[in-house]
């Protein structure tokens, strides 16, 4: 049985207390490549269609435009 990530249970409706869960990714800020968090509010989002930045070379990924305009205005504050 294959587990559920965080990002599928946002995006398809699901819950956060699914039992099928991926417990510790969902307990966990860590934005990866493969499992990006937004930068500004730490929700899930899927690395292929996400709004990103680049800043000094580190990909930083967003859930809406508004966040990546937050981010482009002072990004030394988040990264």
């Amino acid at each position: 049985v294959a587990q559920t990530t965080a990002y599928q249970m946002e995006y398809q409706g699901r819950g956060w207390l699914d039992p099928n869960s991926n417990a510790e990714y969902a307990k966990s800020f860590q934005s990866t490549p493969d499992h990006p968090k937004c930068l500004i509010c730490g929700m899930d989002v899927d690395a292929h269609t996400a709004q990103r930045s680049a800043y000094h070379g580190v990909t930083y990924y967003f859930c809406i435009d508004a966040h990546k305009a937050i981010f482009d205005a002072a990004p030394a504050k988040w990264s």
